[in-house]
This record gives C-alpha cells, sequence and structure tokens, in this order.
C-alpha cells in the first residue's frame, strides 16, 4: 500500500519501481485468492532505469484476475512482458481467463452495480499524454481463442514512449 501512495505521487517513475509494485500486488493477490492463479513478469534488463507513466500495468492485470482469472474452472496464469522495441517499450499482459466476452456475459447475468474505472482511468491517461507529450502511447485488446475458436483468454497490448 505504502509503494503504490509513494509512487502515486509522482508522473513517472523507472521501470524497475513499477514492476516492484506489481510484483506485491500480484503476490497479494496470489495469497487473497489462495493460489488460483500463478504468474510470470519478463522485464528486458536495459529497460529496468527508463521512465514510464506511473500505475501503468496494474490496472489490466487487475482486470485479468478479476474478470478473466476468477471466473475460470481450474488454475490461472498471467504473464506480464516489457520489451524495448524501437525506443518504446512493448508491454503484453496476457491471461488464460474466460475472455472479455464470457466476463460481459457473466456481468451481465450478476446485479453488481460496481463499475470497474481502472483501465477506462488509464486509456485516458494515455491520451492526455500523447496530447502533452507528442507521444504515440496505445492500448489493444486481443481476445485469445483455441484452435477451436473457443475463447483462451485475453492479451493487452501497451505501447510506452519512453519518457524524458
Amino acid at each position: 500500500m505504502r509503494l503504490t501512495l509513494d509512487n502515486s505521487q509522482n508522473n513517472t517513475i523507472p521501470v524497475k519501481d513499477e514492476i516492484a509494485a506489481l510484483n506485491l500486488y500480484l503476490e497479494l493477490e496470489s495469497l487473497r485468492f489462495e493460489g488460483k492463479f500463478e504468474y510470470k513478469i519478463n522485464v528486458d534488463s536495459e529497460i529496468e532505469d527508463y521512465q514510464i507513466p506511473t500505475l501503468l500495468i496494474q490496472p489490466f492485470v487487475e482486470n485479468a484476475i478479476w474478470h478473466g482469472l476468477m471466473h475460470k474452472e481450474g488454475n490461472g496464469f498471467i504473464e506480464v512482458n516489457l520489451k524495448l522495441i524501437n525506443n518504446q517499450i512493448f508491454c503484453t499482459i496476457e491471461d488464460n481467463g474466460v475472455g472479455r466476452k464470457k466476463a460481459k456475459e457473466i456481468k451481465a447475468n450478476k446485479s453488481i452495480t460496481h463499475k470497474s474505472l481502472g483501465s477506462k482511468i488509464t486509456e485516458n491517461r494515455l491520451k492526455l499524454i500523447n496530447s502533452l507529450f507528442g507521444s504515440q502511447m496505445k492500448i489493444q485488446y486481443i481476445d485469445l481463442e483455441n484452435e477451436l475458436g473457443n475463447s483462451d483468454g485475453t492479451r493487452v497490448e501497451i505501447v510506452i514512449s519512453v519518457i524524458n
């Protein structure tokens, strides 16, 4: 909690700090949900000190857990990858959950009034950062399917401009 509060005081933080906070978040959620999922984070070591917008990745990981993995039969898996490609950081968050279509169906069948805002707020933040700094950060959602056309999870791809 303290790390999140500290990080939120800055517009940007080093990748290594974002990953440290993300790692703690995933550890806590894994304990909370009694090992219902495993996770792996891969980061190119050359980008650990690069600056990126604060709290950028966590909302998408949270969505993967709450909307994808919690409704999955059996154990889930989340993998986060960060690589430097053409002076931009390419981040993928991939889960083997129920997929966005099924998650939407489940949500529609429940009488929950909670409105998930994490990824929407992050998307709006990226639009603002793009307009302020002339950067080209973007987010893409990909519905994963197996060879039979059944949902096999979700991949979120985030292109992050390195901020100086």
